[in-house]
């Protein structure tokens, strides 16, 4: 695989991208994303949309990533799950996915406990977002979740 120089410009021997997809770079130096075009990196301008349910940046190409880092305390107290509780919470993306996106929760911590998050589900609209833990906990607990999403906006 060719290195990709940290600036824009020609890549002198890129590799071929597969079928259906295309070569991105992200330059650290500017903070910018470019694609490849016959040999010539591109810079890729993006919107950035920021609401209540998080931020979504979408890219020109069709790609959308959609974050969440939030805090709230209205979950309800956990439920039995066998030897477990759980609890499910929905995060309405910040903006609708065109198809069912790839999601994944990085955390769902209530107060000070060592739970964790999974995905229940999702489609174009939300997500239900899981969290277990080993304890029931009740409700008003500080929760601090964090969720990703990627997927397409057209």
């Amino acid at each position: 695989m060719a290195k990709i120089p940290e600036q824009e410009g020609v890549i002198t021997s890129p590799t071929e991208p597969t079928k259906n997809r295309r070569r991105y770079w992200y330059n650290s130096t500017n903070n910018k994303m470019y694609i490849l075009e016959n040999g010539q990196y591109k810079l890729l301008e993006n919107e950035v949309i920021t609401n209540e349910n998080g931020t979504a940046i979408k890219y020109p190409d069709g790609y959308m990533i959609c974050f969440l880092s939030k805090s709230i305390n209205n979950l309800d107290t956990l439920k039995a799950y066998g030897s477990l509780y759980q609890q499910i919470w929905r995060w309405d993306y910040p903006v609708k996915f065109y198809e069912n996106p790839f999601v994944t929760c990085g955390q769902f911590i209530i107060g000070t406990g060592a739970s964790w998050g999974t995905v229940a589900g999702a489609n174009t609209q939300y997500a239900n977002l899981r969290v277990i833990d080993i304890v029931p906990r009740a409700t008003g607990e500080i929760v601090s979740i964090r969720a990703m999403a990627i997927g397409r906006w057209k």
